[in-house]
């Protein structure tokens, strides 16, 4: 089943007037993932915890939208150039 997965990262411009980058990824996952699973999408980022799950039924297709907890610490936030070179697109 294809998944929506909604994530932060920091501003791609250095000036900008707001705290995160608002990113996704599309991916097939086998499973509806539990609030509290631990997800690692890719093999060059980290788990990250679920915090949400929506099933969408309005396509044709259905699609499962998730979002990954907010990065806490200062040291977790990563960088639009990191996570673009691992497939996320800004949205």
């Amino acid at each position: 089943m294809k998944a929506l997965i909604n994530y932060f990262c920091l501003p791609v411009k250095p000036n900008a007037k707001y705290e995160a980058e608002n990113i996704y990824m599309i991916v097939e996952i086998p499973y509806v993932p539990a609030v509290g699973t631990m997800l690692k999408l890719t093999n060059a980022g980290e788990f990250v915890e679920v915090v949400d799950v929506y099933l969408d039924i309005s396509h044709d297709q259905y699609q499962l939208n998730i979002g990954l907890k907010e990065p806490v610490e200062d040291f977790e936030w990563m960088t639009w150039e990191v996570m673009s070179k691992q497939g996320w697109k800004i949205g």
